[in-house]
């Protein structure tokens, strides 16, 4: 959505100053019995006025693409520039609305002196529209910015996720954790006991290993508390006890050295 959100919002910018410029018109014509301007006559008069609006706010959302600091940033050249783009927008606009007026009305003209005087009468109104465009291209950018923000931050996460799961990967020996799987895979049924040892002592293995996954070094006490559970679910699959000794001081325990997992 966000890459069609200027163009939804220039179509509900067109539908709305249509809208408004077609209810003025219709009470206009109500006032002046002169003017003799259908139904359809005044949509068409209306959405002509529109096209150079939506020429200029597809073409300032082009350059807000290649020139963000003419949206984002104040300076004099800036304001010279969107000055020039002003002028220029108001003689196209100005033009195209007596010609289309020319066109729809057999008593109007169209002549440098009719454009000058359109120019004069609507020089607010246009000034104005020009402002809501550079706002609206303005927001806009900051809507795709932020939603730019957000989905490079989601990428990120998961890209985080996705290494630490090869991390564990990694971590993970095949000698460590395959025996213990197929174990509980082929004995589930005949020993359903000694598979939920297994499975317990294997879901604390994990645990150690994800708790200490984004350190480079973990306690000695860690590391020997891993080889004992891990040594349990030997003793568990292979139905005897093993003499393991861990010759540590306590005093050391704390202290922090690359795993051996």
């Amino acid at each position: 959505m966000k890459k069609n959100l200027g163009y939804i919002v220039l179509a509900v910018s067109g539908f709305i100053y249509i809208f408004y410029n077609f209810t003025v018109t219709s009470v206009v014509i109500y006032l002046l019995p002169d003017l003799t301007l259908s139904f359809l006559e005044t949509i068409v008069a209306e959405v002509s006025a529109f096209i150079p609006i939506a020429l200029l706010f597809t073409g300032m959302q082009k350059l807000s693409q290649k020139r963000e600091d003419l949206f984002d940033q104040f300076s004099v050249k800036n304001f010279f520039i969107h000055s020039l783009f002003l002028v220029l927008f108001i003689g196209i606009h100005s033009s195209w609305q007596v010609f289309s007026n020319s066109m729809l009305l057999p008593e109007a003209a169209f002549n440098l002196d009719e454009v000058f005087l359109d120019v004069v009468a609507f020089l607010n109104m246009r000034v104005m529209v020009y402002l809501i465009i550079i706002g609206l291209i303005a927001g806009v950018k900051r809507i795709e910015e932020k939603e730019n923000y957000k989905l490079k931050e989601s990428e990120l996460r998961l890209k985080l996720e996705r290494a630490k799961v090869r991390k564990i990967e990694l971590r993970l020996s095949p000698d460590i954790l395959y025996p213990t799987l197929g174990y509980i895979k082929d004995h589930l049924q005949e020993r359903p006991d000694e598979a939920s040892r297994l499975l317990i002592n294997l879901s604390k293995q994990m645990r150690i290993l994800i708790d200490n996954l984004e350190e480079e070094t973990i306690p000695i006490k860690e590391d020997i508390r891993f080889f004992n559970y891990y040594f349990e679910g030997v003793e568990i699959r292979l139905r005897r006890e093993l003499s393991i000794v861990a010759d540590v001081d306590k005093e050391l325990w704390n202290i922090r050295i690359p795993s051996l997992v």
